[in-house]
């Protein structure tokens, strides 16, 4: 049973491990900081993620160290996807800006051979459910730039909510960026 949590209280001290079907979720450590490289130096990721990470492995070393940090300072968790049984790290996702009204935002990149194999929705509808019945959350948000259409895709069958266009809203790459954001709250989540 999971009880009642909020990551600003510092209720547990390592990042809990979740599983579904075919995925762990856990903490990423600096042992698959070549997975991490993988990830986030493949352009179709960042593409569609909208972050690029710096071209050396210490770079990825450096990415763990900033999550660890985030999640210690109580601003947010990431977990790795670990597909089972290999244990292979195949993407990541978590939250960030936990504030005090409980409302945090999601993000979530998966390596590209295992696009379009349901692996991402498994592991969003698993923290998802995580959030709303053990950390306290309220109210989840995504923002996604608006040539995602996978994301978006992903995002309404997962039951969240259109409730903003920011246009030129995001810089990356030299370039602004058009943005949607979704959302949805712990009262709307009944199909996670």
């Amino acid at each position: 049973m999971l009880t009642s949590l909020c990551m600003t209280e510092h209720t547990f001290r390592t990042i809990p491990q979740l599983e579904t079907d075919r995925l762990i979720l856990k903490e990423i450590s600096h042992s698959d900081a070549h997975g991490v490289y993988q990830l986030f130096t493949d352009e179709r990721v960042v593409k569609t993620f909208g972050y690029r990470m710096g071209r050396s492995l210490p770079d990825a070393h450096d990415l763990i160290d900033h999550w660890r940090r985030i999640y210690e300072a109580g601003e947010g968790v990431r977990w790795g996807m670990y597909l089972k049984p290999s244990m292979k790290l195949i993407g990541n996702l978590g939250f960030k800006n936990v504030t005090d009204s409980a409302h945090v935002s999601v993000g979530y990149a998966l390596l590209p051979y295992y696009w379009r194999t349901g692996f991402t929705s498994e592991a969003l509808a698993a923290i998802i459910a995580y959030a709303f019945s053990a950390m306290n959350i309220t109210k989840i948000e995504a923002n996604v730039l608006t040539v995602n259409t996978s994301s978006i895709l992903l995002l309404n069958k997962l039951g969240f909510t259109r409730t903003a266009y920011l246009k030129q809203n995001y810089f990356f790459d030299n370039a602004f960026h058009d943005v949607y954001v979704y959302t949805i709250d712990n009262k709307h989540s009944t199909s996670i």
